[in-house]
């Protein structure tokens, strides 16, 4: 593991992340949209699960189940050499969003297409009230639960939510970037480390290494806690760089929320996957969405997907841009 040192000069106003793997971007040439970037130097990984892997925890379902692990998604295992590029530091934050509607005069897709699902508040058997995921009809990025409160002043540095595949496509191409790959995305969140977590095999303990279902989001919404004894002070997002960074700077890559990819989705991609620069299949019916959430841990492996129309409460993105 690498260790991270921030430097800043003063004068300049200028950032700069000095890590194993490359350098955060200074504040002129972040793109359009002002956010801080780190440069992720060219180089190799293994992606996907590991040989020896017999069992999984499956984060929604919360149990384990043993399966043979060749045949999910996320394997086999293959080697991948990348490119350097460039990833934002954070992920896109509701204020930046707002900014970007504003100056575009951008109308979400959400809001005349696809379904829009959040955490609400219902009654089930013998009209006991319990919450639960449910469509949203009222739901946009401005309000991802279809109330005011989520886009009140004090969240404009939260991850914004509730956005579509083709929201976050928009506004990386607005801010003079794109979304990342998802081998770009495994690579960056691994940072140099090959073990389950980036920081480790194990569950984090009282380290402050992301936003997860806690104790607050169990007296919050009724669910399961992803790890015993931890505790993030937020029951859903939290605002974003809260938490330690990844070993090459980058926050958030574990938790707060699912981030958007730019591949479409295969079951059966792994097997087929380039050895260098992929880009994921050529077509599909939904795209990728990586790393865990205030609802629900993810595996630094682990893939998601959802349709490119839809969108929900615990899923945003983050930029990145070629470096040549």
């Amino acid at each position: 593991m690498f260790s991270a040192l921030h430097c800043r000069h003063a004068a300049l106003t200028v950032w700069l992340v000095c890590i194993g793997y490359g350098t955060a971007l200074g504040s002129d040439l972040t793109g359009r949209d002002g956010a801080p970037m780190v440069l992720i130097k060219a180089g190799r990984f293994s992606m996907g699960s590991p040989p020896d892997e017999k069992c999984e925890y499956d984060t929604l379902a919360r149990t384990e189940f043993c399966i043979q692990v060749r045949d999910a998604d996320y394997a086999p295992q293959h080697g991948v050499a990348l490119s350097a590029f460039f990833l934002d530091q954070y992920e896109v934050t509701y204020a930046r969003f707002e900014k970007f509607a504003q100056e575009a005069n951008y109308r979400s897709t959400v809001e005349t297409k696809g379904t829009k699902s959040a955490m609400r508040e219902t009654t089930g058997f013998l009209f006991r009230k319990q919450w639960r995921r449910v469509e949203v009809d009222q739901a946009d990025w401005r309000t991802p639960q279809g109330s005011t409160v989520a886009s009140s002043a004090e969240r404009k540095s939260h991850p914004v939510t509730q956005l579509s595949w083709h929201d976050a496509d928009a506004y990386c191409a607005w801010a003079g970037k794109r979304l990342p790959t998802e081998a770009e995305w495994e690579y960056a969140a691994r940072a140099g480390t090959t073990s389950k977590h980036w920081w480790g095999e194990e569950g984090p303990g009282t380290r402050p290494v992301g936003n997860f279902a806690d104790r607050q989001f169990k007296e919050a919404y009724g669910g399961d806690v992803d790890f015993d004894g931890y505790e993030d002070g937020h029951a859903d997002t939290a605002p974003v760089g809260s938490f330690e960074p990844n070993p090459w700077g980058l926050y958030d890559m574990a938790g707060n929320v699912q981030e958007w990819i730019a591949d479409w989705h295969s079951v059966t991609y792994y097997r087929d996957s380039p050895a260098e620069n992929p880009r994921g299949p050529a077509d599909g019916n939904e795209k990728v969405k990586r790393g865990g959430s205030w609802l629900s841990y993810q595996e630094l492996k682990t893939r998601s997907s959802q349709r490119p129309d839809n969108s929900d409460d615990h899923t945003g993105f983050r930029c990145a841009r070629d470096a040549t």
